[in-house]
């Protein structure tokens, strides 16, 4: 759980520098490691360069042992609702409705006392 100082635009601020910032690490982490691979690569058969390369493989065992995680950037979700059929007269009809806000459940009132009464 990582708390956050501020509003939700501080929030947001400082996540993407920190996901920008993970990024930046990981990105020089395999920079660095496929340079190395390629110096491995390229003087594996070399024995002039074998106490080099050897090193090198052994430093590419300890940076994989102490490599950041793989950032995974959260997908931004969208979605629309589609503007509906425009709709038919009378949406709504109604014929001698009476309306009022019950005091008490179950109890009935007389019809005058009603707010609305026989409304069309």
């Amino acid at each position: 759980l990582t708390y956050y100082r501020g509003n939700y635009d501080t929030y947001v601020k400082t996540s993407s520098d920190q996901t920008k910032n993970s990024m930046r690490v990981y990105q020089a982490y395999l920079d660095k490691r496929a340079h190395m691979m390629e110096f491995i690569e390229k003087f594996r058969a070399n024995a002039k360069r074998a106490t080099m390369v050897q090193s090198r493989i052994k430093a590419v065992e300890k940076m994989d042992a102490e490599a950041p995680e793989p950032i995974e950037v959260e997908q931004v979700w969208t979605f629309s609702i589609p503007n509906p059929e425009p709709l038919g007269r009378p949406i709504i009809s109604v014929d001698d409705v009476t309306f009022d806000y019950a005091a008490k459940a179950g109890q009935k009132k007389p019809l005058s006392e009603y707010l609305l009464q026989e409304c069309n």
